[in-house]
């Protein structure tokens, strides 16, 4: 059997492959939907509340309303918003996404819970209960004072 720190360095690798591959996968997803950074953030903000106007998501982005149309022209092109002026006020364009709910699952942080409440589903009751059990062992060592380096301690 192997001896505890060998186990120990094990599982900190373990923990850190989990890390690799939560930061990797939000980026597969922006390589697999052909979207920049700015294209998903206006895609979220329109999911969240739409239609909304071009100087709302420039000022919700801390973008120029130049930039902002630059953006909407591309995500245009692309089939995914549609822009409507204003009867109103015809310098307003109301902007909306073409989309149905499911057609582009983008927000990654959703689309990584959903990968693991699958996956946690599937191992069935006991696992679960372990692994919980585990990662909540994990969580105390973390929010050990003993954990935290002293001066009497450097790491």
């Amino acid at each position: 059997m192997k001896e505890n720190t060998v186990m120990a360095a094990d599982a900190i690798n373990d923990i850190r492959n989990i890390f690799k591959v939560l930061t990797e996968l939000p980026k597969r997803i922006m390589h697999d939907t052909r979207l920049t950074v700015s294209q998903l953030e206006v895609v979220k903000l329109l999911r969240e509340a739409s239609p909304k106007t071009v100087s709302e998501l420039a000022s919700r982005m801390y973008l120029h309303p130049a930039t902002m149309v630059g953006i909407l022209d591309r995500l245009e092109l692309k089939g995914l918003i549609k822009r409507t002026r204003s009867e109103k006020d015809r310098r307003v364009v109301h902007i909306d996404l073409k989309l149905r709910d499911n057609e582009l699952d983008i927000n990654s942080q959703e689309v990584v819970q959903k990968i693991l409440v699958k996956g946690l589903a599937e191992l069935g009751e006991l696992k679960l209960k372990l692994i919980s059990k585990k990662i909540k062992e994990i969580e105390t060592i973390l929010h050990s004072p003993r954990s935290l380096p002293s001066a009497k301690n450097k790491i």
